[in-house]
């Protein structure tokens, strides 16, 4: 091969099939009463929590796993806890139940493993929030 002939790239890996779930949710009720709600909803149908963190004063964020097979449970679930989800995160959780009814009846996925799916559920908390604001309004925060 002569110095001036390029060879092609190294070819890339696929990239990882869009799986994760970017959710929301909302709610005026106290965080200690929300919380461990949230938290017994994502355990208690069938997913691994990895994470939870205060993102901010008026923001909390659970990261965690699940099976395709959970997605019923999780939606029923965090409706349960009272948690105000948003029209997108509805949407995607309706979806998921549809893809996961799909899954099991299609022959080809029934040997296959479940798939597991990454989540980042936001949770944020209206009345903190417009405590906050009232405070930035007459400069106290």
């Amino acid at each position: 091969m002569s110095p001036h002939t390029l060879e092609p790239p190294p070819a890339l890996p696929d990239p990882p099939p869009p799986h994760d779930l970017d959710l929301h949710g909302f709610s005026y009720e106290e965080r200690r009463e929300i919380l461990p709600a949230v938290t017994e909803a994502v355990s208690s149908g069938g997913c691994w929590l990895r994470e939870r963190r205060v993102v901010g004063f008026s923001q909390v964020e659970f990261r965690f796993e699940m099976q395709l097979r959970g997605a019923i449970d999780l939606y029923s679930n965090l409706i349960g806890t009272g948690l105000e989800l948003s029209p997108g995160t509805h949407a995607e959780l309706a979806g998921l139940c549809t893809l996961r009814h799909n899954h099991r009846q299609d022959q080809h996925m029934r040997n296959r493993p479940s798939r597991v799916l990454s989540v980042r559920l936001e949770v944020n908390f209206l009345e903190d929030a417009a405590f906050e604001l009232g405070l930035a309004g007459i400069g106290l925060a």
